[in-house]
Formats: structure tokens, sequence, C-alpha cells
């Protein structure tokens, strides 16, 4: 069992894919067909065969997946229009063979392979486009004629499906790729393992669902190449949480203090403090103004509320002896008072802290005090 999913690159899912050639042993034609399949079967789980399909193929491998996909389903009785652009008048050779065999495929309902102008088919709201344009391999943005494609498909009320990728977005970094440019699919059937791009929050516009498909390439070829970038999985994370006696009791668990909460923001202590108590620790004492005694009091009455001297913000140091972990932060407020009583309290804290929101807003508006920071301090910070 892995302990971990590696995310490759372009280039290494390319690698991936010859070291799964060359060793299962399989031919790369019966690779794109094992792949094939299994985006068809995804389609059909989706679509009925009622729905018209209209299959966008580009020339390299992606595009080869796609005609093979409309091969299929143009077999399974589905009414398939196929545009192949073969503008270059180069195509990959899995995608030449795949041209090949849909050509003898009678079931199909029109085929047409773009060498020049190209008149679009009229996208209805009933149809599904399938997109096979371009997938892992590119790597500059999209321009030109398939560009202006990118930009009818969108504007359509048709339903989009990607095959690996939307076409237009880059596998690792889109920083400054053109955005009008890529595919904005309602689901991407990515092969084998997601893609770097689809960790990033600016690029779900362009994925609609993901859905995940094994196409059984080489477990040893995975092993074999080193990624730069891993996801941890569950089956990571369980082994290394702390078991529990079956005699433990909440002094056994962990005692936790969190200074968060100003006047009109309790319900970031009330969820800093959930969030604490449900990670496991045993007692949890939440600071804060005294206004927001009787919300915390209803709202997590397993906590021990400590109050502020002030009404309203956090203004003074408390003590850390008793505590395992101090988290800071949560709906504190910016005021000067708040700041300098941050700063004295990180000072005089020996247990391990968390410094998360207005505790990091704090200390970005006093940077001087950047360098008072206690050795091991976690960070959390994130955008706005």
């Amino acid at each position: 069992m892995r302990s971990e999913m590696k995310i490759f690159t372009g280039a290494q899912i390319h690698e991936l894919d010859k070291f799964t050639i060359e060793h299962e042993p399989i031919e790369s034609i019966e690779l794109m067909e094992r792949a094939a399949k299994a985006l068809t079967r995804a389609i059909c789980e989706q679509w009925p065969t009622g729905v018209p399909v209209v299959v966008f193929a580009g020339p390299g491998n992606n595009g080869g997946d796609a005609l093979a996909v409309a091969r299929m389903l143009a077999d399974m009785n589905y009414e398939v229009s196929v545009y192949l652009f073969n503008i270059s008048g180069h195509l990959s050779p899995d995608c030449a063979v795949n041209r090949h065999r849909l050509t003898e495929c009678k079931n199909l309902k029109e085929f047409v392979e773009v060498i020049e102008e190209f008149d679009p088919p009229v996208l209805e709201e009933d149809m599904l486009v399938i997109d096979g344009l371009f997938g892992s391999g590119l790597n500059k943005p999209l321009a030109g004629g398939f560009a202006s494609l990118v930009k009818y498909i969108n504007a359509a009320p048709s339903r989009t499906v990607s095959i690996d990728m939307p076409s237009g977005l880059m596998t690792e970094d889109n920083t400054y790729n053109i955005h009008a440019n890529i595919i904005r699919a309602d689901l991407t059937l990515t092969l084998q393992q997601p893609k770097l791009a689809f960790y990033f929050p600016e690029n779900q516009q362009y994925l609609g669902k993901v859905r995940v498909l094994d196409i059984r390439l080489s477990r040893e070829g995975m092993e074999h190449i080193d990624a730069q970038y891993t996801i941890i999985e569950e089956n990571e994370i369980r082994p290394r949480l702390l078991g529990r006696d079956i005699y433990a009791h909440k002094g056994n668990m962990g005692n936790a203090l969190l200074i968060a909460g100003s006047y009109g923001m309790a319900g970031a202590a009330v969820l800093a403090t959930k969030a604490c108590l449900r990670s496991g620790a045993g007692k949890v004492t939440v600071h804060s103004p005294k206004r927001n005694n009787m919300i915390l009091q209803i709202s997590t009455p397993e906590a021990v509320v400590q109050l502020d001297s002030e009404e309203t913000i956090f203004s003074e140091a408390v003590d850390t002896e008793d505590y395992d972990a101090l988290g800071i932060g949560p709906g504190l407020g910016q005021s000067e008072t708040t700041a300098i009583a941050l700063i004295a309290q990180l000072r005089r804290t020996q247990c391990p802290i968390v410094a998360d929101a207005d505790a990091l807003n704090l200390l970005a508006n006093h940077r001087a005090w950047l360098q008072q920071l206690p050795k091991g301090i976690i960070m959390t910070p994130h955008p706005l």
C-alpha cells in the first residue's frame, strides 16, 4: 500500500507512459485503447445514448484518445460527430491509427478532418462536447484558431467533458497562461492521477467535477520516478494519530490555551475552540474579552472560559505555565493595545505556539517584532 501519492509533471507522465509500454509490456496503441475504454465507460455512466455527442480532437495523443472514445461511443449507438484538427498535416502515430479506425466505423454520424477552413457546428443545450484537443503535453498558451475554438465551446450552452486536462490548461504552471483560451469543462476525466495544476484554486473554474480514471499505468514506474510533489493520504496519516489508553481521561490528553476573539468577532473564538476540542485536546481554555463570555459559555460549554480584563479586546499577556500549547490570533482585531499584548505573550510563552489570523496581521504591521518570535512557532498564513 502506498503511503503517499506522487504528483508527476507533464514530462514525467510521458516517462511513466513509456515505462509502462516497455515493462508491461504493451503496445502504445493498446495503452491508448485501455484509456479510451475507461473514458467511454465514465461517459456512458453520466449520459444516455440519446445525447448527441460532438468530439473535438487535436493532432496529438489526447486527440487519439478522443478519436478512440468517439469510435466506442458510436459502436454503442451514440450519435457522434467528430472534428479532427490536422492543420499541420502531421498526427501522432497513435492518433493516426485511431483516425484510420474511426473512418472504418459504420455507425459514425459525421467525421470532418479540418485542414484549413473550419465551419464550427452548432452546439445545442442537449449536446455533449468531448474536448480532446490538447492534454498534459501542452507547454504554451493556445492561440489563433484553437483559441477561437475554445472560446466558441465555452460560449455554447452544451455540456463539456475534457479528456485528461481541459484544453489550454498546462499541467503545472499557468501563471502566464491566457485564461480566456482555456476550456471550462463540466467534467474532467483525468488519467491515472490528478495533475499539479488541479491543486491551485485559480484553476478550479476550468475543471468542473474531476474524476480520476485508473488506466493501470505501471506501479513499478511510479515508484521508480522521483516526484517533486506528493499528496499525503489517509493511510499515511492514520498511523501517526496518537492512540488513547482505554482508561484515559481529559487530564491525559493535553491542556490547550486559545487567545481568540474580540467584540464583534466572537465567532472566530467559537470556531477555533470547537476545532481544538475536535482535534483531541483533553482540556481547552479560551481567553477572550468580557463581552464574549455568554456566547462562549453557551456555544462551547466543554471549554473553560478565561476572561480578559477588557470588555472588547485582548489587552494583556497571560500565564501559560500550565498549558501544553497556545493558539493565538483568530478574531483578535488589530488595535494597538492588542498588538502590544500579542508581542508580550509571544515573548513569555514557553510552550509551542500556533499564530494565526490577526496575530499575523499584527506582526505584519510591526515587522521589527519578527526578530523576537520564539523558535519553533507555527504560522498559518492564507490569502485574504
